[in-house]
């Protein structure tokens, strides 16, 4: 058997440096013997890429990631359920019966003419309170808006009057019927049911109130009045539809709950480790086409694993989880609309608090909203009205100081490699790491060898990167404070290792710049990494 140099497989794996030329020059070779023989040294490319933070975050599949105008990265969490609270008054009908005048009775039993008649049967003031249009959430009400509606007047007497003998005439108050005129009604008799549409009008209570004047006459002839008289009317305002109705209103809306799913920050921290963002928040927008000033009760704000939901955070309103708060927009006229917001954050609710709690996955919320008395005079509803709240969460990668964020990425070494390696004797082996660092942080990148099966067997080596990046905690924008440079790290791996090796961990460490300033990601701030192997030893092939 004799042994033989193999140039043509070395000379491969030669020409296959000059694609990776860049991880070549990027090695101190000083110390390296870069002769090219029998016992030669190549210089073998194993990975490079450059990867910026952002590329970590969509390994975590994490949805709703996006960049704010600083490019920080966060999370804007927004369930598709809105809780839609029902302003609707669904208008009932409302009535009022006049009564007999007393002054017939003085007739009783027996017959007078249409004359008398006339003179002992006053008009009557029909006043109706339209409060009870919707008892419960009208305190009062100004003016509304009919789109349709019927003002309605029944008779009911136990006079036989002849035909065409009585007439009733209604006469609305001008102050409450801007656009009504009087009218009358002929051939009355009992049981008659006198109606006037009302079409595309304003109707205008006085203190809440609409009063029409309702009078019967006689035209002629003689009348017979039985010795018990009965003679009054129904007046009512039914079927109702409105556009939109001004007043004061009062509404108390019953409590909503929900959760938010935040299991993706599972996958970034272990069940007894947290992640203390600098300024979380929870929102809560409302969306309106009333003129009514409301207010929110939050009855907690709380945070837990869903794996043991007694073991809560809450958010915390001057020592209490309850608080009543309140949105100040609404919409100026009718047709048009509002959005408001209130956000709880460090400031208001100590939300940070709710991401200290160890495996937190899980927000939860109860709240409930109410109108106010005071403040706004000309308050107005839209017919069939709803007040919706939409709740959202807002999560920069901003982070408090002196925190330490880890993640993970596995690279596969490759078969040419490997097969390289095992079919060739080595003298020496090494593994470089060439790295560049391009954030606001400090990174610690460890390398870690695994077999086949994915499985650690070797101790993990780490390369520190210093930061060339600053923050600016006011505004969040980048600013490069030195150049970049590359940072190496050799690292001591036996070749019986890296025979066996198939894979390789890479793990990024991200803290802060320093103890005291916060740890922000940004979606611009990138990590250049290369990793490289250098091998000098003789290849051999086998002749009979």
């Amino acid at each position: 058997m004799i042994a033989k140099t193999k140039f043509g497989y070395l000379l491969a794996v030669i020409a296959s440096i000059t694609l990776f030329s860049s991880c070549v020059n990027d090695i101190n070779l000083k110390d390296v013997d870069d002769t090219i023989s029998m016992n030669g040294a190549v210089v073998f490319p194993l990975a490079q890429s450059t990867i910026t933070l952002k590329d970590f975050i969509d390994k975590l599949n994490i949805e709703n990631m996006t960049v704010n105008s600083n490019n920080v990265l966060t999370v804007n969490y927004k369930p598709s359920t809105s809780y839609s609270f029902n302003l609707n008054i669904s208008p009932s009908d409302v009535s009022i019966n006049t009564t007999t005048p007393a002054t017939l009775s003085s007739k009783a039993g027996t017959t007078i003419s249409a004359a008398t008649f006339n003179s002992l049967s006053p008009s009557q003031v029909a006043e109706i309170d339209l409060r009870s249009l919707a008892s419960t959430n009208i305190t009062r009400l100004d003016s509304i808006y009919i789109s349709n509606a019927t003002l309605s007047f029944t008779l009911n007497t136990n006079i036989n009057f002849a035909t065409n003998q009585l007439q009733l005439t209604v006469t609305p108050t001008a102050a409450c019927f801007p656009s009504l005129s009087p009218i009358t009604f002929t051939n009355v008799r009992n049981g008659s049911v006198c109606t006037i549409p009302l079409t595309n009008c304003w109707i205008k209570p006085q203190s809440s109130k609409i009063s029409l004047s309702i009078a019967t006459h006689a035209t002629s002839g003689n009348i017979y009045v039985p010795a018990s008289p009965s003679l009054n009317s129904s007046a009512a305002l039914k079927n109702i539809s409105f556009k939109y109705a001004f007043g004061q209103f009062a509404y108390n809306l019953a409590s909503q709950t929900g959760t938010f799913d935040l299991g993706f920050l599972n996958d970034v921290i272990s069940q007894t480790s947290y992640l203390p963002f600098q300024n979380p928040s929870f929102k809560l927008t409302c969306y309106s086409n009333a003129r009514i000033p409301m207010q929110l009760n939050i009855d907690y704000i709380k945070s837990y694993n869903n794996s043991s939901p007694s073991n809560v955070r809450y958010a915390s309103f001057s020592g209490s989880t309850s608080t009543s708060q309140s949105f100040s927009k609404m919409p100026s006229s009718p047709g048009k609309s509002a959005i408001d917001s209130l956000i709880f954050n460090k400031a208001n609710g100590n939300i940070d608090n709710l991401f200290t709690l160890p495996g937190i996955n899980t927000i939860a919320y109860s709240f409930g909203a109410q109108s106010q008395t005071g403040g706004i005079t000309n308050q107005f509803i839209m017919s069939k009205d709803t007040f919706t709240i939409s709740p959202s969460v807002n999560i920069p990668f901003a982070f408090n100081a002196g925190v330490n964020v880890q993640m993970t990425d596995t690279l596969s070494l490759g078969d040419s490699f490997t097969d390289f390696l095992n079919k060739n004797d080595l003298q020496n082996v090494k593994l470089w790491l060439i790295a560049n660092n391009f954030t606001s942080t400090k990174v610690v990148i460890g390398l870690t060898l695994l077999d086949a099966n994915k499985q650690s067997f070797s101790t993990t080596q780490n390369l520190t990167l210093n930061t060339t990046l600053n923050i600016n905690n006011t505004t969040g924008q980048a600013n490069q404070t030195s150049t970049t440079t590359d940072q190496q790290l050799s690292l001591a791996y036996s070749a019986a290792d890296l025979k066996k090796a198939q894979y390789i961990k890479l793990s990024y460490s991200l803290a802060g710049k320093d103890l005291t300033t916060p740890l922000t990601l940004t979606s611009t701030d990138f990590i250049k990494v290369k990793l490289c192997a250098y091998v000098k030893g003789s290849a051999k092939l086998n002749d009979n």
